[in-house]
């Protein structure tokens, strides 16, 4: 091999390398821990408790944030690459994640988040974090709302969720 095209090699490697590591470091830090975006699972409804929980949640007045104006979603593997969603968050997605009948009781074990859907408010504050697992059917919200139940999507409310990540 000649120096010309090792040299070019190694050329191509270093600047796909910075890349990557760019691309990487660039992510908000908050998907991987953040004071305001922690979930308790002590806060995690119970079938039993399932009511209660819900007035508790209403009581304390925690919902889903109003009135986004931008949303990224973020992939967490490898190439790190993210992208701006644009869709009515206030009307459709809002009502969608706060409709109860959208989960199931149950679980899928240990989900593999494998992207993040991160909501800004018009300061360019990040107010909703998504965390989705990688068949798209098990959500963590931050807020954590009871009427959640566990996270895990009914199959025609995981179709219609991935059809939000596509508008």
């Amino acid at each position: 091999m000649n120096r010309f095209t090792l040299r070019a090699s190694l050329t191509i490697i270093v600047v796909y390398a910075a890349i990557i590591l760019y691309r990487y470091f660039t992510l908000p830090q908050f998907i991987n821990g953040d004071p305001q975006f922690e979930f308790h699972s002590a806060e995690i409804v119970e079938k039993d408790n399932y009511q209660t929980s819900i007035e508790m949640d209403q009581t304390k007045q925690i919902n889903l944030p109003k009135q986004l104006q931008t949303f990224y979603l973020f992939n967490l593997n490898f190439p790190f690459n993210r992208q701006k969603i644009n869709f009515d968050y206030n009307d459709s997605l809002l009502t969608f994640l706060r409709d109860s009948s959208n989960y199931v009781w149950g679980e899928i074990g240990t989900p593999e988040f494998t992207k993040a859907l991160i909501g800004y408010d018009s300061l360019n504050e990040a107010k909703l974090l998504l965390k989705i697992d990688k068949d798209g059917a098990y959500i963590h919200s931050y807020p954590y709302l009871s009427l959640m139940k566990w996270g895990l999507f009914s199959r025609t409310a995981q179709q219609k969720f991935e059809n939000y990540l596509v508008e």
